[in-house]
């Protein structure tokens, strides 16, 4: 009942809510996976929301966090994907000491985007469109650029093909 209470918490917009009702279902019964995994998919979705808002320490942070509710889910007697939470538990932790990949995989998700958004800028049929489109191209190149100036501070190289980072605004005839 706790589990379900928190998922309409979440359903809410109320995450708070949603973490106490899961620790305490976690508390009520510990050999049970589905507390400790909720408590750990909200703290794993609010990582990848500030990775995503370029936020990076915050993301980096809310992994480390959601991390040890994803090694007791796997420890649990009641462990209804082992396997797959197994593996997710050891590219979190990959995560967690090398963090240079997630940056390194934002940075290629933000040029793909970015590909995407020129493609659609070739594309638009009317100055509104256009500039819809452009507004979210700039966005994207100040991102790219926010993320390489963040990896370049702390040390981790940019790997990249030329190719991808023409993210300029296409120019139209």
């Amino acid at each position: 009942a706790l589990g379900n209470l928190g998922v309409t918490y979440v359903n809410l917009g109320l995450d708070g809510a949603a973490m106490d009702s899961w620790r305490l279902a976690a508390m009520i019964n510990p050999d049970y996976d589905v507390p400790w995994y909720n408590l750990f998919s909200t703290l794993r979705s609010k990582a990848v929301v500030a990775l995503q808002a370029g936020d990076y320490q915050e993301s980096l942070k809310k992994f480390k966090e959601a991390y040890p509710y994803l090694e007791k889910t796997v420890a649990c007697k009641v462990c209804h994907f082992p396997e797959m939470w197994k593996k997710e538990q050891t590219a979190l932790l990959d995560l967690i000491h090398n963090p240079a990949i997630m940056f390194q995989e934002e940075l290629q998700r933000l040029t793909v985007l970015g590909g995407s958004l020129n493609q659609m800028m070739m594309e638009a049929r009317t100055p509104e469109r256009v500039r819809e489109v452009e507004i979210s191209v700039l966005n994207n190149n100040a991102q790219i650029s926010m993320l390489k100036g963040f990896m370049q501070q702390n040390g981790i190289a940019i790997q990249h093909n030329n190719d991808l980072f023409k993210l300029l605004i296409p120019k139209r005839s």
